[in-house]
């Protein structure tokens, strides 16, 4: 399933209220993630985004690897 010109343009232009510093790291994950479970799920994508971005951010801060399938 593909996602339409919004909800992509939604994904790639998201910015948490998060330092720089600390979102960077993790946005092209975050990203990936929530573009291949959007249209599996009925959750609004800003929420997606908002939740599996503050957990990357979170993990991220507490030396957890990067890599998803860990």
């Amino acid at each position: 399933m593909t996602l339409n010109s919004e909800i992509s343009g939604r994904i790639r232009d998201y910015r948490p209220r998060l330092p720089h510093r600390r979102w960077a790291p993790v946005a092209d994950q975050v990203r990936a993630t929530v573009a291949a479970t959007a249209p599996a799920t009925s959750y609004e994508v800003r929420r997606l985004l908002y939740a599996v971005g503050r957990l990357a951010v979170w993990a991220d801060s507490g030396g957890l690897p990067r890599d998803p399938g860990v």
